[in-house]
């Protein structure tokens, strides 16, 4: 690739990852709480001196706080991060586009990842997503142009995967992916799980000592393994279709360029079966599989987030699913240039192009726009009301009064004050009671055992609908907020809104 190739790809990365990076949700103050204790107080904690494993990316904790140590704001610190990275994986990108015979398709593999709404959402979010998206593309690039490595690569390739556990557990299965390819070997499969094993035994023997499991508290409420499973044939349907949309939206050119690679993989193995000669996914002749590893490496988070949901679990969103566009994108690209080398037309071949250019840049250009005012409100509701609500607790407290809250990250971040997470992500005494009383939204029987002094709540509480719930209360602070989850079928409609309550508790017993 030329220089001027390079520093184009650059800067177009550079104003692309930046355009969200205004945004902020309530999840990357959680981080941001983590290593400040770490950083500040050298413990893992969301509450100090409470070990708490309520965060699922320690890899991304332990990097801001290393940062951090330079003195820098670890709000600017994430940030720089999840930009950065976001750079560094279209670099790489832009690096491999040799994998392409036509200049053309490498040019809108590099459009289509730049332009993605999805990524540069993840971009700006300070958060780890762009690391995962990184260590993906790095590792899966690898095995394509490698796909029998030597024994020291395949030890590089386990850490790699450790790296990519500790950034995301989701990938915990994809070691499998590794173990039974047909290019290992006996050797190769042992060095591998050396690897991995030098990476992830000193953090699962870390989390056993601290916090008594190597299961982090939100796989376990948001995987539904402290609650019945809910699956039926609608449930999963309504997993496939939401899977669809969120991918299908941004980047469907990708999603019909791996079906085409499907199709032909699928005629590869037909071929050895009937000893005909393999027929290359391009013109790149060393193309002439995808090893069982890529696979995975796109595979794993959308078959993971469709078990999930189907049982009940968390939904996928922008930021579980990025990890998986960078070989999504390249994948389906290279689909796309097998695709284009049968037309026999050369205006089919240049409509083809310039419709494909299009679809993507109009699709991801229009969901931008349509994302846009959710994504507004939910700045709002982090800067008018979770972060302000975190400073008048700050101001106007006692150090050791704990507040009781869903959105637990800003209110704790500014407030340093003990929070009582109402879900138990970051509270793990209170996980036991997700199971005996799963829909109850105020959490009574979590507010009757804890006794918190302050509670943070979206919901109207005349004393008529929770008497002997909660004590006497003062109404110390009241906001009103629009709804700002991304809904479309919202998008003409003016937004519903609700009232946010800052309560002030009164325990008679504590007087």
């Amino acid at each position: 690739m030329k220089r001027i190739e390079t520093v184009v790809y650059l800067l177009l990365s550079l104003m692309a990852f930046g355009s969200f990076v205004w945004w902020q949700q309530d999840d990357f103050y959680i981080h941001l709480q983590y290593a400040k204790h770490l950083l500040h107080h050298g413990e893992w904690s969301f509450n100090q001196g409470t070990p708490a494993y309520g965060t699922t990316s320690p890899l991304w904790v332990l990097l801001v706080a290393f940062v951090g140590l330079t003195g820098l704001k670890l709000d600017l610190v994430a940030k720089v991060l999840s930009v950065g990275f976001a750079v560094l994986t279209a670099c790489l990108m832009a690096k491999h586009l040799s994998l392409f015979k036509y200049k053309i398709f490498g040019v809108l593999c590099m459009m289509a990842f730049i332009v993605n709404h999805w990524f540069r959402l993840a971009a700006g979010s300070g958060m780890e997503a762009t690391l995962a998206a990184f260590l993906v593309l790095f590792l899966g690039l690898q095995v394509l142009e490698d796909p029998d490595p030597s024994a020291w690569r395949s030890t590089g390739r386990g850490v790699l995967v450790g790296l990519l556990v500790l950034t995301r557990p989701e990938w915990i299965v994809l070691p499998l992916f590794f173990l039974v390819s047909k290019r290992s070997r006996w050797s190769v499969i042992l060095v591998f799980l050396l690897g991995f094993i030098v990476v992830m035994v000193p953090w699962f023997a870390f989390a056993w000592y601290s916090f008594g499991t190597i299961v982090p508290n939100t796989v376990m409420i948001k995987s539904v393994l402290v609650a019945p499973p809910v699956s039926s044939i609608h449930a999963c349907v309504s997993s496939v279709v939401r899977l669809m949309v969120f991918y299908g939206v941004s980047n469907s050119v990708e999603l019909l360029g791996v079906v085409m690679v499907m199709g032909i993989v699928v005629v590869q193995a037909l071929g050895r079966i009937f000893r005909r000669p393999a027929e290359p996914l391009s013109s790149v002749g060393r193309l002439r599989e995808i090893p069982l590893p890529v696979w995975g490496l796109l595979l794993v988070i959308p078959g993971i987030y469709f078990i999930n949901q189907a049982r009940g679990g968390e939904n996928i969103s922008y930021r579980y699913g990025v990890p998986a566009l960078p070989m999504l994108v390249i994948l389906g690209w290279l689909g796309i240039e097998a695709g284009h080398e049968r037309l026999k037309s050369q205006l089919g071949r240049k409509c083809l192009i310039v419709g494909l250019a299009a679809i993507l840049c109009l699709s991801n250009m229009l969901l931008s726009v349509l994302h846009f005012p959710f994504l507004r409100r939910s700045v709002q509701y982090m800067e008018l009301v979770l972060s302000d609500y975190g400073k008048w607790l700050k101001i106007h407290t006692r150090e050791d009064e704990v507040v009781a809250c869903y959105d637990v990250g800003a209110i704790a971040y500014y407030s340093d004050r003990p929070v009582l997470d109402l879900i138990g992500l970051n509270s793990m005494d209170v996980i036991r009671f997700q199971v005996t009383h799963p829909q109850d939204e105020i959490k009574s029987p979590v507010i009757q055992a804890f006794k918190p002094k302050y509670l943070v709540t979206r919901m109207p509480i005349p004393p008529s609908v929770y008497a002997g719930v909660l004590p006497p209360y003062d109404t110390v602070l009241t906001r009103v907020v629009a709804a700002y989850r991304f809904d479309p079928s919202t998008l003409f409609k003016p937004p519903s809104s609700c009232d946010v309550n800052l309560l002030r508790l009164h325990w008679p017993e504590l007087h």
